[in-house]
C-alpha cells in the first residue's frame, strides 16, 4: 500500500503550488489536524517534498492527510476496498485488465482534482496502478518494476 500511496502523493506534489517559505510550525499544524480529526491515532508527520504528510487511523481507517507549507490542507487519502469503487470504474477495470487482479485501492481526494482513484494490480509478470478519474476515465499511472 505503500507504494501506491506514493504515487498518489506524487502526483499531489507535481500538482500543488508551492510558495517560498518555511513549513508551518509544528504546533500550527498540530492543532489544524487535531480540529480536523479530533479522533485519529497513531498520527505520524513526514515532510514529502514540498508537502507534510499525516498518516493516521481515524474510523478503523488507515488515512493520510497531506498539507502545504502554509498549513493550508491540500489532499486526503484513504485505503478502501475494491468493491466500494464506483461501480462503473470495477467494470472498466474488469474488462480493459481482464487477467488482472486488483490488490490495494487508494481514494485522493484533492483540492485540484476532487476524488479520484488509484488502484494497484498484478497480474503474473506485472504490477500497474491505474487511475480512476471523477468522470469515470480510466488510465495507466504508473508501471511497477517486479
Amino acid at each position: 500500500m505503500k507504494k501506491l500511496l506514493i504515487a498518489a502523493v506524487l502526483t499531489i506534489v507535481v500538482a500543488a503550488t508551492a510558495s517560498a517559505g518555511s513549513f508551518v510550525e509544528n504546533a500550527k499544524l498540530e492543532a489544524l489536524f487535531k480540529a480536523a480529526y479530533p479522533g485519529a491515532t497513531h498520527v505520524h508527520y513526514k515532510t514529502v517534498g514540498d508537502l507534510i504528510s499525516v498518516s493516521f487511523m481515524l474510523d478503523h481507517h488507515a488515512m493520510q492527510a497531506f498539507y502545504d507549507i502554509e498549513g493550508e490542507k491540500v489532499a486526503v487519502s484513504k485505503a478502501i476496498l475494491f468493491s466500494t469503487l464506483p461501480m462503473r470504474g470495477q467494470e472498466a477495470i474488469k474488462t480493459r485488465y481482464a487477467g488482472y487482479t486488483a490488490t490495494e485501492a487508494i481514494e485522493m481526494d484533492s483540492q485540484m482534482e476532487g476524488v479520484c482513484y488509484y488502484i494497484s494490480l498484478k497480474n503474473d509478470t506485472r504490477k500497474i496502478v491505474v487511475r480512476l478519474s471523477p468522470n469515470g476515465d480510466l488510465e495507466l499511472f504508473k508501471r511497477i518494476k517486479p
